[in-house]
């Protein structure tokens, strides 16, 4: 995760989190 930028990670968690709508 760590070689994951910040950005990328947050994107990934929203995406997450919007697909459990």
């Amino acid at each position: 995760m760590a070689a994951i930028p910040a950005r990328l990670s947050l994107q990934l968690e929203n995406t997450e989190e919007e697909k459990d709508g």
